[in-house]
């Protein structure tokens, strides 16, 4: 559930404020430049309405997979291992969504005669005067205590007495009769209809697939694995479609058309990996293979609703491809007694079909969406497949070792160094939404300006690197870690400024281990985010923060005993 106020001061921000579209004002900055603190603006803030929400997901998923080997020689110096096998799944998928909106005189009566002995003289006044006004101040939650929300950078207060609205939706919906509801505009609980229908969604997804892959062998030294798998999946998802255009209350019931379309796609994926091992210390591999990415379902469900303003919600594109990848990559690794383990790899991707958000965009092909006339030219966003390939390579440098051979102390110490650098272009759809006026008859038509612009793949960092570095003595164990990884490209935006990337992120984690008299029995310690480390992203624009997630620094201490 969740409960909005119906009020907040008029002019929250200082009459000397410069700009009130001032770009370069840090949005951290925003919250002191008020006039007035929220702590201070609550005080004139009164209860408006609740919304009450019921979700249920249910999922079923059957699969079978059958694998057989066959080994034989083709001479004495080719051997063969001949495995082959299939896989199939099954999956049903259901979403249903209940939405009730809890407002009017009747929910403030309610709260009122539910806490009545509990408010404040000021709230009872101002109820006594006017039956819409009362006041929030009396569901704030007394007994929060403000911490260091996200490093102290911001304040995380007030916060509403959960408990206390808890109640309220409790007694609320006690009173909710479904069908009288749709009838009578002043009941306390009323549907929403939109929410309620219109993004609920069933449908079945089936996969199977085949492989057939020989391991040939070809003396001691050689080894090489080609194989193909076929893989073919059929999606079947119904959704609700409707238009709700100059429908004002959401409680309004509106005709619902179901639709369900389906999806098939099959592929061959071929693959093929060599193994050369010139020496018991030194190997090397080369490869080339092909793999999926399918698109998420929320991105294919086949329903839309047009808003009461002609606005289109829900839109998704039923039509989207898999997105297809294929891989080469080359490893050498050498392993030995005092190296450890060495390996230095690069590999490179091509990647088709790949999925992205377009932003914004007119639409011009209202017979591509199923969408009915009127939502011509109007504005949406959805995923589409990106018609122009998209590249990433790079290498990755690995090294586990343990220092037995130095002399004295020296030979507790150990290493572990994994190092990825990794490059990647994609060309993505820039789009311009331009009017264009009639000069005859001055109607405006929008119109879709296309480009393209250049930039990194979402989500693919340059730079990735796990340390450990630890020492050994007797029973003796430590360890330190560190993770590094450089900024992210995070999202796509036709102008860069408003492009998202994500900052360096560095985390170091500490386990230490002592063993103790007793067999089987150990100390343990383990600190993890030594540093309070957060990940943020931020738009390009001066690395304003869009998002920010604080794991905190944790830790667990005691004793482990092993049988």
């Amino acid at each position: 559930m969740t409960s909005t106020n119906g009020n907040s001061p008029t002019n929250p921000f200082p009459t000397n404020r410069k700009s009130n579209y001032n770009v370069n004002l840090d949005p951290e900055t925003i919250p002191d430049s008020l006039a007035i603190s929220m702590d201070d603006a609550v005080n004139f803030m009164y209860l408006g309405s609740m919304t009450h929400n019921e979700s249920e997901t249910r999922e079923r998923d059957l699969a079978a997979e059958i694998n057989m080997t066959y080994n034989f020689n083709i001479t004495n110096q080719i051997k063969v291992k001949l495995s082959l096998g299939g896989k199939y799944k099954h999956k049903t998928k259901e979403y249903d969504n209940e939405s009730m909106s809890i407002s009017g005189e009747y929910y403030l009566d309610l709260v009122y005669n539910t806490y009545e002995n509990e408010l404040s003289s000021r709230t009872k006044n101002s109820f006594a005067a006017n039956d819409q006004f009362l006041y929030l101040e009396n569901f704030i939650d007394p007994d929060y205590r403000e911490e260091n929300f996200l490093n102290g950078r911001y304040r995380f207060s007030p916060v509403f007495d959960k408990e206390k609205f808890r109640r309220i939706d409790e007694l609320a919906m006690k009173t909710y009769d479904p069908d009288r509801a749709l009838i009578n505009l002043w009941e306390l609980v009323l549907p929403n209809y939109v929410n309620t229908h219109y993004f609920d969604y069933h449908g079945t997804e089936d996969y199977h697939a085949f492989y057939l892959m020989p391991e040939i062998n070809i003396g001691s030294s050689f080894l090489i694995v080609p194989g193909v798998r076929y893989e073919a999946n059929r999606t079947e998802y119904t959704g609700y479609r409707g238009n709700r255009l100059g429908v004002l209350r959401n409680w309004t019931p509106t005709p619902i058309d179901t639709v369900t379309r389906v999806r098939d796609n099959e592929f061959f994926l071929p693959m093929i990996q060599a193994f050369y091992k010139p020496t018991n210390w030194l190997t090397f591999k080369a490869g080339y293979t092909h793999t999926l990415q399918r698109p998420n379902y929320n991105n294919i469900m086949p329903g839309w609703v047009i808003s009461n303003q002609g606005q289109i919600d829900n839109l998704s594109n039923f039509r989207l491809k898999p997105e297809l990848s294929r891989n080469w990559d080359i490893q050498m690794s050498a392993h030995s007694n005092k190296i450890g383990l060495f390996s230095f790899g690069a590999f490179y991707k091509k990647i088709t079909d790949m999925i992205f958000w377009t932003g914004q965009k007119a639409i011009t092909d209202i017979a591509f969406f199923e969408l009915p006339t009127i939502m011509n030219r109007q504005r949406a966003a959805y995923a589409i497949n990106n018609e122009f390939p998209a590249y990433n390579y790079g290498y990755e440098v690995e090294w586990q070792s343990n220092f037995w051979y130095l002399p004295g102390l020296l030979r507790g110490l150990v290493l572990n160094m994994n190092y990825t650098r990794n490059k990647s272009e994609a060309e993505y759809l820039r789009t311009r939404i331009i009017v264009q006026v009639d000069p005859k008859t001055y109607r405006t038509t929008l119109v879709n300006e296309d480009t393209t612009y250049s930039s990194p793949m979402i989500q693919q960092p340059d730079h990735l690197l796990n340390l450990t570095l630890g020492y050994d003595y007797k029973g003796f164990s430590i360890r330190w870690a560190m993770r590094y990884k450089s900024h992210i490209f995070a999202s796509s935006n036709w102008y860069e400024a408003l492009r998202g990337y994500s900052t360096d992120f560095y985390r170091y984690d500490l386990a230490v281990k002592q063993q103790l008299p007793v067999k089987g029995l150990e100390f343990f310690l383990n600190i993890n985010n030594l540093t309070n480390a957060i990940e943020k992203n931020v738009i390009n624009h001066k690395d304003f923060a869009s998002y920010i997630e604080d794991y905190g620094r944790n830790g667990n201490v005691g004793l482990r005993y092993q049988f």
